[in-house]
């Protein structure tokens, strides 16, 4: 049975406090990412008008008509800066205590069940929820305290010693969205305590992105058309509400671009109730029809079992009832543990490509040796009666618009579109490049690169330029670096290793390649500070500055040797690097160079480019192709990468001399530069073609007689 659940979130605002950060999400949202407000004071019922202050300091507006501009006011500035949209009625004014009546905001003088406030509480919010899906919220505003709104926006007067309405307003929207309390580091307007801040901060938007923006392209569940894949530019060529990063047939021409889902529900849709499947219950199925020809990869089930559960899933044909039939097409079996569970939650069964005929029934079918549940889904998404779920046992059930039962089918169709984002049912191409006619020179930014080709075909890049190698190019990607950090806040969006320091401990947020706060430096007391961000490292009672052992606790600071380093710490060599992992603990080398990657730091290595010329003996210490010439051929006897005289360049006459090192490589008695065959001894010269290169050594010479008045000559090409 589905039930209804109410959260009560008494977590008002309160009369002071500290800075906070680090956003605390809820798992429980909005399922389309947005909810509507019935707000407007000037026409709620008596009972809400009766409890509204009247002393609110106004600019001409009665107080009801300027606290119902100003909370709309504070929606809207969620709806600017984050990822989640608030709709708003100010039609009528509501109760929101009321059950049914929607959601809403009043003020009252207790709590919508009657308790009182906290003797410091603002306002509260409260919300109803089924599973993971929010379904009501309201807020209250607390009529003990005295309100007025304090932006010049919104109005003006005296309002000395009362709370800014605006600020709680916004806080408490933040937690209709899902959003908890921030009191950790960094300022944010979810804070518990009532502060500077009033509207949504950097840390307040990635919380609400975290919710509701899941493939990060800062665009949110509710406006997204393809919620589950980034696509910050939303393109959606063949305007289906698909957008082209996830429509299978970007151009709806009946050829699919790729490997898609058919049949896929809509997670969002899965509640926490389950139908029980296996064990007593029997075996369920699930009917389906493919509607593109092409091989089935794999197959999925909102499934939950226990890990140890034996589950039996396979692909059935169905008899002329609609049964599933006794032989499965496709099987597998195993424990319910090594099944592998994707990002959405569905179970996944992997199974060689299999043929399915196209608009023929077919059944996935789940058994189990002991109950598990199948999730079902809280609304319909399938036509009537098009497809079924039932147990063979007893009963069916019809798809209906109030349940449906999850599934998905992974299916390569049999061609891919030549054109996906121009309409070709017919596939033409005239010359076999794998670009359709119909899209051969098509450019819909008239960058000159076509649109099957172009990493950002909505958007002018000749260049094409991909910093991070993806699937977009500069000029349309959200993350250019793919740090994690969008460019709209990246400092440095051509460098994965830096963006910004959100919490303040003076080390980038991107430090490890990726934005992590809580990853962004060394932090040898492991209090989630860097080393960096905080005076007293090591945690001792004596700040770095005069420490003298500062990342090792020594707090009485013996130093035995009176030099710059306590005992805790000290090194033989006073270079600050602790015996244990210096390179060169007897020679003084702070910096832990080492060229050559060795043992030895350069300080004390004999060889510090490795290659077996010792360093007094090295022409260049810090290039292994380069130490001396003993033997004199004008070959550098480290070029092989290491010292050998004997194997230090090209030798053409195997004399032991460097071709670099003598003047008549074949020792024919031309010098190489007067030589027409340099590397051929052929002491004759002859040249009979008269090219420049001796017959000795041209390659595929053609000669071949010609009589002429005088006799004959013979000509060589």
């Amino acid at each position: 049975m589905r039930g209804l659940k109410v959260l009560l979130i008494v977590i008002g605002l309160t009369a002071c406090g500290q800075s906070a950060w680090a956003f605390n999400a809820s798992d429980i949202i909005w399922q389309d990412g947005r909810v509507s407000f019935n707000v407007n004071f000037v026409d709620a019922e008596q009972s809400v008008l009766d409890t509204v202050p009247q002393d609110v300091p106004t600019n001409g507006e009665t107080p009801n008509a300027l606290l119902t501009r100003t909370f709309v006011e504070a929606m809207q500035i969620w709806n600017d800066n984050s990822t989640f949209v608030f709709d708003v009625d100010t039609s009528r004014g509501i109760d929101p205590c009321q059950a049914n009546s929607g959601n809403g905001v009043r003020f009252l003088n207790t709590l919508c069940d009657g308790r009182a406030f906290g003797s410091s509480t603002l306002a509260v919010q409260t919300a109803s929820f089924s599973g993971t899906q929010r379904l009501r919220t309201n807020i209250v505003f607390n009529t003990a305290f005295s309100w007025g709104v304090f932006d010049s926006r919104f109005g003006s007067g005296a309002n000395a010693g009362r709370s800014d309405f605006f600020r709680v307003a916004v806080h408490e929207l933040g937690h209709s969205i899902g959003l908890g309390h921030e009191d950790v580091i960094t300022p944010a307007v979810m804070r518990s305590f009532v502060g500077a801040v009033r509207d949504p901060q950097e840390d307040d938007i990635a919380g609400v992105a975290f919710m509701y923006d899941g493939d990060n392209d800062q665009v949110g569940l509710a406006l997204d058309n393809c919620a589950g894949v980034s696509n910050p530019d939303q393109s959606d060529v063949d305007d289906d509400g698909d957008g082209d990063a996830c429509d299978a047939d970007d151009d709806n021409d009946g050829v699919f671009d790729a490997d898609f889902i058919d049949q896929q529900f809509s997670v969002q849709g899965v509640s926490r109730f389950f139908t029980s499947v296996g064990g007593d219950g029997g075996a369920h199925a699930q009917t389906f029809q493919l509607e593109e020809p092409g091989d089935v990869l794999l197959f999925a089930v909102p499934l939950s079992c226990n890990p140890a559960t034996q589950v039996s899933a396979s692909i059935r044909g169905v008899d002329s009832s609609g049964f599933p039939l006794t032989t499965s097409l496709a099987s597998l079996a195993r424990p319910f543990s090594e099944f592998n569970q994707n990002a959405d939650g569905f179970i996944e069964f992997d199974i060689p490509p299999l043929s399915l005929d196209l608009n023929t029934s077919y059944a996935i079918h789940i058994d189990t040796n002991e109950a598990c549940g199948w999730f079902l889904a809280s609304s319909g998404s399938y036509p009537n009666g098009r497809r079924l779920f039932f147990s063979p046992a007893n009963n069916r059930w019809f798809v209906s618009n109030s349940r449906d039962f999850p599934f998905a089918i992974l299916q390569r169709p049999s061609r891919l579109d030549n054109c996906p984002l121009t309409p070709n049912r017919d596939q033409q191409d005239s010359d076999n490049n794998g670009i359709g006619d119909a899209c051969e020179n098509e450019d819909r930014d008239n960058d000159d690169i076509n649109d099957g080709i172009d990493n950002c075909p909505a958007v002018a890049n000749t260049d094409q330029a991909n910093f991070d190698n993806d699937d977009f190019g500069n000029a349309c990607d959200a993350d250019i670096d793919n740090d994690g950090s969008l460019n709209g806040v990246d400092g440095f969006d051509f460098n994965a290793n830096r963006c910004r320091d959100s919490d303040n401990d003076q080390c980038d947020d991107c430090s490890s390649g990726q934005f992590d706060p809580n990853n962004d430096g060394a932090d040898d007391d492991g209090d989630g500070i860097c080393n960096i961000g905080e005076p007293d490292t090591d945690r001792d009672g004596v700040i770095d500055d005069v420490d003298n052992c500062p990342a090792v606790p020594n707090p009485n600071q013996e130093n035995v040797d009176g030099d710059n380093q306590g005992d805790a710490c000290d090194d033989d060599d006073n270079d600050r690097v602790l015996n244990v992992v210096d390179n060169c603990p007897g020679i003084a080398n702070t910096d832990q160079a080492n060229f050559d990657q060795d043992s030895f730091g350069d300080a004390c290595d004999p060889d510090i480019d490795n290659d077996n010329a010792l360093n007094n003996s090295d022409s260049d210490d810090f290039n292994p192709q380069m130490c001396s010439d003993t033997d004199n051929d004008l070959c550098d006897d480290c070029s092989s990468g290491a010292f050998e005289p004997n194997n230090d360049g090209l030798d053409t006459d195997d004399n032991g001399i460097c071709n670099l090192g003598e003047d008549d490589d074949d020792i024919d008695g031309f010098s190489n530069r007067l030589d027409n065959c340099p590397s051929i001894s052929n002491a004759d010269q002859v040249d009979t073609n008269d090219n420049g290169i001796g017959d000795a050594c041209e390659q595929d010479q053609l000669c071949f007689p010609i009589v002429v008045a005088r006799g004959a000559v013979v000509i060589c090409l």
